[in-house]
């Protein structure tokens, strides 16, 4: 059953003198191009096949036969090609020549093309192709809004949105000119998923730079994947040969994991890990640790001196109820000692210092209140190993901008108070300062407050400011304001 566009029928006897007054229009109609030839093929469960071209049509039993600038439309999908046979028994269908197949968000350029509409199965030849990713904006991640583009000598789309690809090359790079490239001699898309490659390598503008006996990469809106990371592989003139390999897991949409560890052939071994937690819209937590097993070097005697330690590092942050902020960065290290042999930088290598600190704040109605502990670690000498510590823990903090508590009187009040020990002094290690003593530490509240009356009359007698002070601070006196 065909379905055709309707043609210009005969005219009427009496509208022969319309007809004479439009012919300066019917002439530029006649004289305009003329429209495609198309057919509507019924193909079973209300569908129906379009078929246009430029060029003639003809069908042989249950093959239809285009040419031309053929366009065949079915359930969604689009073929475009010079010639298009089409068969509207199994929908099985053959295009030649400049062949374009749509669908959703993929887009192929080939040769030639088979392709069944029913099984969505189909060998295209000589491809070009990309498929557009939609990635859920992530700002910790970068993101490329370029689709995944990829060459292959041929291409085998299965129903099951996959795609078995030969000879291919892929990237999201720009397609005339990318910056790099992976080539793999088999591949598999699947769509919005992943990209799986074997025996691939990676190409930095065409260059070989890397080989991958195995590789893969997220392909939809899952912008993680767990899996193993790219191998390690160096040398260093301190630690050797570096053979290592690290895994990450990403478990869940707020939470990633990086653990790994590393040969080192003249030292012992690494291992190091990275932990990812957003469990909350404002609540962050990250935790870092890197430690190394030494075998050590030999002295003077030729005895092994272990350099080996650890240094590990905790951050949080977190938006409390009721304008509450709680802040925590504590940094650990085991010694200086192995912070010189293992520092991957010189800034690193230098620092003799461990800064930890841990506050909780809140602002409300111009007051401020806040909370802190403070530990500042600094190392002395190497050999024999010395550190002073101090720690200022608790210190609490409340104050106040400037306010006025009456309506009517330009009056206006500010105070700051402060609650915290002296700073308590441990240097457990230090033989050279006798006056420490090891462990000790104080605790003498030491409250201080200030209130400040500020005037904003123009009168000369109007013109100071009154402070008042706790009792334990010195009075200062009256200043003028100009």
């Amino acid at each position: 059953m065909l379905r055709t566009h309707p043609t210009l029928k005969s005219t009427p006897v009496v509208l022969r003198g319309m007809l004479f007054a439009l012919c300066p229009v019917i002439l530029a109609l006649l004289a305009a191009p003329g429209e495609a030839q198309q057919v509507r093929l019924p193909s079973g469960k209300g569908q129906y096949a379009e078929l246009s071209s430029d060029g003639p049509q003809t069908h042989k039993g249950e093959i239809f036969i285009a040419d031309k600038n053929v366009d065949l439309q079915y359930a969604g999908m689009r073929l475009r090609a010079d010639h298009v046979e089409y068969n509207d028994s199994t929908h099985d269908s053959l295009a030649q020549g400049h062949v374009q197949f749509d669908f959703e968000n993929e887009h192929l350029e080939a040769d030639e093309a088979h392709y069944n509409f029913t099984t969505g199965a189909g060998t295209f030849t000589n491809v070009r192709g990309n498929i557009k990713i939609l990635r859920r904006p992530n700002p910790m991640v970068l993101v490329s809004a370029n689709p995944l583009y990829f060459e292959a000598r041929q291409v085998e789309r299965h129903g099951d949105n996959v795609f078995v690809v030969h000879q291919a090359w892929i990237t999201v790079c720009d397609q005339e000119r990318p910056t790099w490239q992976m080539y793999a001699p088999s591949a598999k898309i699947r769509l919005n998923k992943s990209v799986a490659m074997a025996n691939a390598n990676f190409r930095l503008i065409k260059v070989p730079l890397i080989w991958l006996p195995y590789a893969t990469a997220p392909a939809g809106q899952k912008i993680r994947q767990s899996g193993f990371l790219l191998p390690d592989v160096g040398n260093s003139s301190t630690k050797g040969y570096v053979f290592g390999d690290a895994y990450y897991w990403a478990p869940t949409t707020w939470a990633d994991a990086t653990i790994g560890a590393q040969d080192l052939t003249k030292r012992g071994s690494s291992q190091h890990a990275d932990i990812r937690l957003r469990p909350l819209e404002n609540t962050t937590f990250s935790y870092t640790y890197y430690g190394v097993v030494d075998r050590g070097l030999p002295d003077a005697n030729g005895v092994l001196e272990s350099q080996g330690g650890h240094q590990q590092r905790l951050e949080l942050q977190s938006l409390l109820p009721q304008g509450w902020r709680l802040v925590a960065d504590v940094n650990q290290l085991s010694s200086l000692t192995f912070r010189l042999a293992f520092a991957d930088t010189y800034g690193d290598a230098i620092n003799s210092e461990v800064n930890s600190a841990i506050f909780l704040s809140n602002n409300f109605r111009g007051f401020s209140l806040n909370f802190a502990g403070v530990n500042d670690k600094s190392f002395l000498t190497i050999s024999p190993e010395t550190s002073v510590s101090l720690r200022n823990i608790p210190e609490a903090r409340f104050g106040s901008v400037e306010q006025a508590p009456w309506r009517n009187l330009p009056i206006y009040f500010s105070f700051d108070s402060s609650m915290s020990p002296p700073l308590a002094r441990c240097a457990p290690h230090v033989t050279a300062l006798p006056s420490m003593l090891p462990g000790t530490s104080a605790l003498n509240p030491s409250p201080a407050t200030t209130a400040s009356l500020h005037s904003s009359c123009a009168h000369p007698l109007c013109r100071n400011t009154l402070t008042a002070r706790s009792p334990n601070e010195s009075t200062s006196t009256p200043s003028s304001r100009k």
